[in-house]
């Protein structure tokens, strides 16, 4: 039985580097971009996280734009959600608290794009081209009865 992923990995290092090559971004600045690409396998949430590693490495690292898009990203949290320790917290904790307060979602990325409409625009259309994907992507249910979110 052969799987066919409605984005692979490479395919999902193509959309980030076309993404940052519209800006004239430098890409060997993004050195992550293939250590994150392997994270992309089948799976609606397999492109969610992918996405989530990608704008942790490739917008949000500390050393991105001279460390300004971190603090962005941290002083909007403080400005618009309740968790009051943003500060004190890793950004990928800063996803959880988003998820588990139903700001962020698979698929589901508004309260992301306005974040990053005040952070690095750049971001955007990765954001809604994995949105896309994600939504395109099938679910088919396997004939054991567990449903997947790739073609068989």
């Amino acid at each position: 039985m052969e799987l066919h992923s409605p984005m692979c990995p490479q395919e999902g290092v193509e959309i980030i580097q076309e993404t940052l090559q519209q800006d004239n971004w430098e890409l060997d600045r993004v050195t992550s971009l293939q250590a994150v690409s392997h994270l992309c396998k089948n799976t609606k949430l397999d492109l969610h996280n992918n996405l989530k590693e990608t704008l942790t490495s490739a917008f949000l690292a500390g050393s991105m734009n001279g460390g300004e898009n971190f603090r962005r990203w941290k002083n909007y949290l403080m400005r618009h959600c309740r968790f009051t320790r943003h500060e004190y917290t890793t950004i990928r904790r800063d996803f959880v608290y988003l998820e588990k307060n139903d700001l962020l979602a698979v698929g589901d990325y508004k309260f992301l794009i306005k974040m990053f409409e005040h952070i690095d625009k750049r971001a955007i259309p990765l954001i809604k081209k994995t949105a896309l994907k994600i939504n395109e992507a099938p679910i088919v249910r396997h004939k054991t009865g567990f449903i997947y979110n790739f073609k068989l």
